[in-house]
């Protein structure tokens, strides 16, 4: 039996098809699925999204200064950094399944580490030395994935319909670029998931956990342009209706019409006081 790396995804030529149990067609044909593509070595290894925790953390740099006769200090933007720390759960409805699985985690192990480069063949001892650093790219549907992958569509009136239809889960394409931080595997032989022996000295895992923290690296500048518009839909790709223009118009007919209701009861009130002091002014007239 070969590990088949590509086995949830149609998007791959080495893609078999098989399924297994009804996730399969979740993540075949929904295509729910976890991606990722080793930059150095073009090669993909995907997971059905069995989604334990996805957490993004913003950390905007400002630098201070302070300045004498000043009460708070003069701050000057730096940058913006993203991290994205996501886990998940790898479980297996039968043995290939878990053989696929455990190969499937390996690829993702291997992919933490880069491309060497022969430095002089013809030396007795060649040397080796770092070609390319292990970048990666990750595909989360649609929670994380490129920004040149989340363009405008300007010729769509329904914005959510061509949402729905946008999204490739192949990392190469659509994957966010960047660096794994840190991973860990949790194989859960001390749990009550176990593992299965299938063989003298050879176990496999029914159920693996993977936590890992993404350090985002993006490809294009990120920021609002002279049209004030942000690009690129970052982060998300989502595009929904521009309400700031009928909100300033409904502000303004709000203040017209409170202008109004207070001019009319600014009438009311001063014909009101006009009539107190006529009858004020009328009893200076009685004889008693």
């Amino acid at each position: 039996m070969s590990t088949d790396f590509f086995k949830y995804s149609k998007y791959d030529d080495e893609s078999s098809g098989t399924y297994v149990d009804g996730t399969d067609a979740l993540a075949g044909n929904a295509d729910q699925v976890i991606s990722f593509y080793h930059v150095p070595s073009g090669k993909s290894v995907y997971f059905k999204a069995f989604i334990t925790s996805f957490n993004e953390t913003y950390s905007s740099d400002w630098a201070s200064e302070k300045v004498y006769g000043r009460v708070d200090p003069i701050y000057m933007f730096k940058n913006t950094t993203r991290r994205i720390a996501l886990a998940f759960k790898v479980p297996a409805a039968s043995e290939g399944e878990a053989f696929e699985n455990l190969g499937r985690v390996q690829a993702l192990i291997q992919f933490l580490y880069p491309r060497y480069s022969i430095v002089d063949s013809e030396a007795d001892m060649p040397a080796q030395t770092i070609s390319q650093s292990p970048l990666v790219r990750l595909k989360v549907m649609n929670l994380a994935q490129a920004e040149s992958s989340i363009e405008r569509d300007y010729s769509s009136d329904d914005n959510f319909s061509y949402y729905k239809t946008r999204h490739n889960p192949n990392p190469k394409w659509g994957g966010l670029l960047g660096a794994i931080g840190n991973l860990n595997v949790e194989h859960g032989l001390q749990s009550d998931d176990g593992s299965l022996a299938v063989g003298k000295n050879t176990i496999l895992p029914k159920l693996l956990e993977i936590n890992l923290e993404f350090n985002p690296i993006h490809e294009t500048p990120l920021g609002w342009n002279e049209n004030n518009e942000f690009e690129h839909l970052f982060p998300y790709g989502v595009e929904i209706a521009d309400t700031s223009t009928k909100s300033a118009a409904k502000e303004v007919n709000d203040e017209g019409a409170s202008d109004s209701g207070d001019g009319d009861n600014q009438a009311n009130e001063d014909e009101s006081i006009a009539a107190t002091q006529a009858a004020i002014k009328s009893l200076g007239d009685i004889e008693w």
